[in-house]
């Protein structure tokens, strides 16, 4: 399923996830401070995930339904590669995220596609496979965006 979603959510208080027919799906909430941390609601206004971050790294945990469903976190030097755990298995994510355009990957199977359409308002679509779990795999892919977006800041960047 393709989704499409704000590339700098970091700079929006609230944003839609639409479907690629422009229809909204998800409704994402932004606490910005030391504390960074979304919430997915789905239409009905339940919240089906959460994105915080953990500690003072740059990691993230993502909580679905309350409970700990797995942790984003680059990987290398630069973070070029970023790894998410969950139960059905560690997601590598490896691409140019400079350009925001990289796959995830579960043991060599694709899980996503992420590409960074640029236009007045930029966006990310997200491309999900069929059978994967659409709510976490948006979510790592939000938790891939904020880290890059911690690391910036770290680095000076903004």
């Amino acid at each position: 399923m393709r989704y499409v979603a704000a590339s700098r959510w970091s700079l929006l208080p609230q944003f839609t996830i639409t479907d690629q027919a422009g229809a909204p799906v998800f409704d994402v909430r932004h606490s910005p401070g030391l504390r960074r941390q979304l919430s997915i609601r789905d239409q009905t206004g339940r919240e089906v995930a959460v994105i915080r971050k953990r500690g003072m790294g740059s990691r993230y945990e993502i909580l679905l339904g309350g409970a700990e469903a797995g942790e984003v976190r680059h990987q290398g030097v630069f973070g070029q590669r970023y790894q998410a755990d969950s139960g059905s298995g560690p997601i590598t994510a490896e691409g140019s995220f400079t350009g925001r355009n990289y796959a995830l990957s579960r043991h060599g199977q694709p899980v996503a596609t992420v590409v960074r359409e640029r236009a007045l308002r930029e966006k990310l679509t997200v491309d999900i496979a069929d059978g994967e779990d659409q709510v976490f795999v948006l979510a790592v892919v939000m938790a891939i965006d904020a880290i890059r977006e911690d690391r910036s800041r770290a680095a000076g960047g903004g």
